[in-house]
């Protein structure tokens, strides 16, 4: 088992580079005794003409001497070993070129594919190995999106082609293909004014403006949020551009396939009345003896709440046949409640206190209530009005009608 022991030795030497004697000198024996034992499999295998298990045998060696060189211990390779390897790489090299190179005149890719990823990692440059892997891995892919765009699945079409520009930005004419396929697969979405717009002003512009930057941030190439004139103004541009012997990209010029019609059904809103009860505290101050002394005070705790029931309803409907292809209604109550304390006094002089019939006179100093006291009067007092719940609703909104519609496969 010297091999795992040359794997726990390295670990040990990572957690522990100096000063670590022990570990190293294990090192130096086990991966003695590794190498010795895998120049041991290269030569029975290099007689039983297995070049295969030759070269395999060789790389493992030569990983394990740059392995243990890592932590300064060297491992000299045989010439016998590397004479052996040389003369079997030739001949496996050229074998596994020959099977993949049939693989391809068969169309079988994959394999292919794993042939010449072997070959490239023992000689990256032998012969056509390269631009053949490339092929191998490309080929397959560009033909799926080839075979997508000719059946109009143009959104199937794009990713397909996407996942092949990573692996090969240059390969045929991906990119222009995937560029067209865009321009047919991409759902142009208008908005449309909302039903009860003028009733609700500042909540049809919230949700129509957080929509829109929803859809930026989303940056999903196959949704975009247009004007309702958009198709027209691409024109005027494009008919400009001809007039003027201007450089114009047709592909801009995309007809609105979407339109997103939305109803305010309801924006409730309603604040309760503030809620004031009558506290009592010790006031600190300054006699003319200049002399600290405290009175009996009284400071008001108050309370306040909000609430608003938002409804909203949407549809995206196709325009080629008014098919709505996706819809819903949101609904939300959000509420909002503020408790502070005021005083005509400056509270930083105030102490909780209490006094009364049949109680005696007292003054809270302990830190615990005097900052209980103290985080009322620095607590927000202004409760929420109607347009940051309708801000909020928005926000809602927005997002929920992007997850609706990126859901929508037009091809399924």
């Amino acid at each position: 088992m010297y091999g795992q022991a040359v794997d726990h030795y390295v670990l040990s030497l990572q957690k522990k580079s100096e000063k670590n004697d022990d570990a190293r000198i294990g090192l130096m024996r086990a991966a003695k005794r590794f190498g010795d034992e895998l120049e041991s499999k290269i030569n029975d295998a290099y007689t039983a003409l297995q070049d295969n298990q030759v070269v395999t045998y060789f790389l493992e060696l030569q990983n394990l001497q740059k392995k243990a060189a890592d932590y300064r211990v060297e491992l000299e390779i045989s010439h016998k070993a590397r004479g052996q390897f040389d003369e079997a790489k030739i001949r496996h090299l050229r074998v596994t070129y020959t099977k993949a190179q049939e693989a391809l005149d068969k169309e079988q890719f994959n394999e292919a594919e794993r042939l010449l990823r072997e070959v490239m990692s023992i000689d990256r440059n032998y012969e056509r190995a390269i631009e053949l892997h490339a092929y191998s891995s490309c080929e397959p892919v560009y033909r799926e999106g080839r075979k997508f765009f000719d059946g109009r699945l143009y959104r199937s079409a794009y990713y397909a082609l996407g996942r092949l520009l990573k692996i090969n930005p240059a390969y045929k004419d991906a990119a222009a293909l995937q560029k067209e396929a865009l321009q047919y697969a991409v759902l142009t979405i208008a908005i449309q004014p909302f039903r009860q717009a003028s009733s609700f002003p500042f909540l049809a512009s919230e949700i129509e403006q957080m929509t829109k930057q929803e859809f930026v941030k989303q940056a999903d190439p196959l949704l975009k949020i247009v004007s309702t004139d958009y198709t027209r103004r691409m024109l005027e541009e494009q008919r400009l551009a001809l007039q003027n012997n201007l450089p114009f990209d047709a592909s801009l010029v995309i007809p609105i396939r979407m339109y997103l019609s939305g109803d305010i059904k309801r924006s409730v809103y309603s604040v309760s009345k503030i809620n004031k009860t009558e506290r009592k505290a010790f006031l600190r101050y300054t006699d003319r003896n200049r002399q600290q002394k405290f009175k009996k005070v009284y400071y008001l705790e108050c309370s306040q709440t909000a609430n608003a029931t938002i409804q909203f309803g949407y549809e995206f409907i196709r325009v080629e046949n008014a098919v709505v292809v996706a819809a819903d209604a949101i609904e939300r109550t959000f509420t909002d409640q503020v408790v502070y304390a005021s005083s005509e006094y400056d509270y930083r002089d105030l102490y909780p206190g209490d006094w009364g019939d049949g109680r005696r006179d007292t003054m809270y100093t302990d830190l615990v209530r005097v900052n209980r006291m103290k985080q009322l009067f620095e607590a927000r007092s202004v409760i929420a009005g109607k347009s940051y719940f309708e801000q909020n609703f928005a926000s809602v909104a927005a997002t929920e009608m992007f997850k609706k519609i990126s859901a929508y496969d037009p091809e399924k």
